[in-house]
């Protein structure tokens, strides 16, 4: 009896055992384009829509503020440094790309290795976070963290961003 519990004990031990695992960096830096939006309305009657926007649709939200009420997708480019994420480019008269619109952002570490973390960007009159749902080599995937639609009849809507990496 004694051996069969020792071997039970020595067993549950080994098998039990959790997996560590670091939460992983994020690396934002790069310029992306923005090439598909899915807006999900996850409240409400009607519940669990989806609308997708492609390349050529224009994403317009008359309820939200700069940079998350007009995205060309396919067109509209962000970039992230270090600390500054930058908005609408253009191209200067000595042929350079430059941003007019720069704010500096903030990281909200995971808590977890299956939670990548957030994004907190300082947008002067108010702050834009942004959960990050995917961080590859190549491509970035954002969350907003929802909004109300229509507050008499309790909708919430989020919306998904997912960028892929041009240039360096």
């Amino acid at each position: 009896m004694r051996t069969i519990f020792f071997t039970f004990l020595v067993s549950t031990m080994f098998i039990s055992c959790i997996k560590y695992e670091e939460p992983s960096l994020l690396s934002l830096s790069g310029e992306y384009v923005i090439d598909k939006i899915v807006v999900n309305i996850n409240e409400g009657p009607n519940s669990a829509s989806d609308t997708i926007y492609l390349p050529g649709d224009v994403f317009i939200n008359e309820n939200d503020t700069f940079p998350l009420n007009y995205i060309e997708v396919g067109q509209t480019k962000w970039h992230f440094d270090y600390s500054v994420v930058s908005f609408l480019p253009y191209v200067n008269a000595a042929g350079q790309l430059e941003w007019s619109e720069q704010f500096f952002y903030g990281l909200i570490p995971a808590y977890n290795q299956y939670d990548l973390g957030y994004i907190d960007i300082n947008l002067m009159e108010r702050r834009l976070v942004l959960k990050v749902v995917d961080d590859s080599a190549e491509s970035l995937t954002f969350r907003t963290t929802g909004q109300w639609v229509f507050p008499n009849i309790w909708q919430q809507s989020s919306m998904t961003i997912h960028m892929t990496r041009v240039g360096p």
